[in-house]
């Protein structure tokens, strides 16, 4: 191939996606299917408005002119914010995004490592954990409502990442997914769980600098299917020996570029806006008469 010098090589294919999605009403593999199948991206999208533009149709026989919308609903957040668009711009992604996914905390491991003893679900009995023991959480992310794989789009250079952080009596006790302060720039964890393509160029350098025609072989591939999940096993932590019971909190957060890519154009920081999935069960303690209750912050 004259791009390469290689093949042609599907580095950010949508479109099968798409059609492999129970959204499609052609896959079968989905967990999750909408009520009526979908027969275009544009019909998500790209909906129709009315509009009197030159290339205006009557597309769906109403008699009236349409254009799709170009806003494009649940894409990139992070451009409109540094063009200082209305508030109204962004507002609409977040409204689109409602419920497309969700986090779960879903069981507790005692013992601390993969292999210990699983203990779950969680709920609708909430385990208690013995001060002084170490334990991993398991934590589910889910595609409820997307018609193709998360993260799509450029999935090289997007930076999406789980956050979990296990507090008692107001005292993090572990942590997975932080970001640093401003003098680092706010970077990532590197140790966090990535949600994304990890893709490397012929020379094992990864493609992180939007260059796709670089592109010669993932070294890991965390997308999530569409209406599919992912188990995520992370934020180890040892109980403290105090009558408190620990809080969890689970938040999925959407970089539209890796921390790499502004630092290469020679931006010193960027402000980035986060979609978050919170998740905060409280997990009782059998060292004492604690109780047990479970909120989703907004």
């Amino acid at each position: 191939m004259e791009l390469n010098q290689y093949k042609f090589l599907r580095g950010q294919n949508h479109y099968d996606s798409y059609h492999l999605s129970g959204v499609s009403g052609h896959g079968a593999q989905s967990f999750y299917y909408p009520e009526k199948a979908v027969h275009n991206c544009n019909e998500c999208h790209m909906e129709l408005q009315p509009s009197n533009d030159f290339g205006a149709q009557d597309f769906d026989g109403s008699g009236v002119l349409q254009v799709h919308d170009h806003l494009f609903p649940s894409a990139n957040t992070g451009i409109p914010h540094l063009l200082d668009f209305p508030d109204w711009v962004n507002d609409a992604h977040r409204e689109f995004n409602e419920g497309v996914m969700r986090v779960d905390l879903f069981g507790v491991k005692d013992g601390g490592t993969v292999d210990s003893p699983l203990i779950a679900p969680i709920r609708p009995e909430v385990p208690a954990l013995a001060p002084g023991r170490s334990y991993l959480l398991e934590t589910v992310i889910r595609t409820m409502k997307m018609g193709h794989h998360f993260t799509q789009g450029t999935a090289d250079s997007n930076q999406v990442w789980l956050e979990v952080t296990v507090e008692s009596d107001g005292r993090v006790i572990g942590k997975s997914g932080g970001m640093g302060d401003e003098e680092t720039g706010r970077e990532v964890d590197p140790w966090s769980f990535f949600v994304n393509v990890y893709m490397l160029d012929r020379e094992g350098n990864r493609i992180d600098r939007r260059n796709p025609e670089d592109i010669f072989i993932p070294l890991y591939n965390h997308q999530i299917p569409p209406g599919a999940a992912d188990v995520v096993a992370g934020a180890g932590a040892r109980h403290p020996h105090r009558p408190h019971a620990p809080s969890v909190e689970c938040r999925r957060h959407h970089h539209s570029s890796a921390t790499e890519i502004p630092r290469a154009a020679g931006w010193a920081q960027i402000e980035y806006l986060c979609c978050r999935n919170h998740l905060r069960p409280t997990l009782p303690s059998n060292a004492g008469s604690v109780g047990c209750s479970a909120r989703v912050p907004g």
